[in-house]
């Protein structure tokens, strides 16, 4: 947050989500001038794809966000989400936001690489989402698999309109990628893997996902396969040292609570 570096009205010194800030007066009378005056302030910015989230309290007074987009005239794609559903899950709404981003940008037919996949299913939700993110393009590499996109999950606009450069898309948690995995099968024909044991947690349900990816995608997985047998034996060291020192870990009594596809591999 710098009030210096983004003074002006809208903003309230920070760069990513400027906002109309209603009062009650808005509420009364409507939000109409607001609406008009911040679209183009956010449009001269040089963003690439602005999306206008409505809150419930301003989806109560009814304004025609659309007709105020359309009006302005904006020189980038514009969405609106009307009906936001704060109500519901996180991962619900991801899935319809991401989905109405790809109507949007309208994803061209392109040539496939036939070596490079999205990631599907990971969000900015997730606590350490980017090294999870690369932890999964690691064993994908050594099979010589690359990875075209992480969806919405900082990827740029580019590479969001070259999601049809894929073979495939890779679905990781499932929550959050089901219906966008469907999306994407209709909107750009590119199959969706799914590994049945959830998210690839640990060392034996890693090698399971990296081995039935290469399977579909007609790779050798056997260099990902050494390097994690690797890390196993190496955690197996630490861990049997620990063990003799300590007698620990034991009898440890443990509760798991979070969304399925990682509860599943975590159990």
């Amino acid at each position: 947050m710098d009030p210096l570096q983004y003074s002006e009205a809208f903003y309230f010194g920070q760069p990513r989500i400027p906002v109309a800030y209603l009062d009650d007066q808005d509420y009364v009378f409507g939000a109409t001038q607001k609406l008009e005056k911040i679209l183009p302030k956010v449009a001269e910015k040089g963003r690439r794809f602005i999306a206008v989230v409505n809150s419930p309290g301003a989806a109560l007074i009814g304004d025609d966000l659309q007709r105020f987009i359309d009006a302005a005239g904006l020189p980038v794609p514009c969405l609106a989400l009307e009906s936001t559903g704060f109500s519901e899950g996180f991962a619900k709404g991801f899935q319809a936001s991401a989905i109405q981003v790809l109507k949007r940008l309208a994803p061209p037919s392109m040539p496939v690489d036939g070596k490079r996949v999205n990631l599907i299913g990971l969000s900015i939700f997730h606590r350490h989402w980017d090294g999870n993110a690369a932890e999964l393009r690691r064993p994908l590499a050594l099979c010589g698999i690359g990875v075209n996109t992480v969806l919405c999950a900082s990827c740029t606009i580019a590479q969001l309109t070259a999601v049809g450069a894929a073979r495939a898309n890779l679905m990781i948690h499932h929550e959050f990628a089901d219906q966008l995995g469907t999306f994407l099968e209709s909107c750009v024909q590119r199959p969706c893997l799914i590994h049945g044991a959830g998210v690839p947690i640990g060392f034996e349900e890693t090698r399971r996902w990296i081995a039935s990816v290469c399977e579909s995608l007609n790779a050798d997985p056997a260099p990902a396969v050494a390097d994690i047998r690797k890390a196993r034996k190496r955690a197996y060291d630490m861990l049997s040292r620990f063990n003799s020192l300590t007698g620990l870990p034991r009898r440890a009594i443990f509760a798991l609570r979070g969304d399925g596809s990682v509860a599943l591999p975590l159990a």
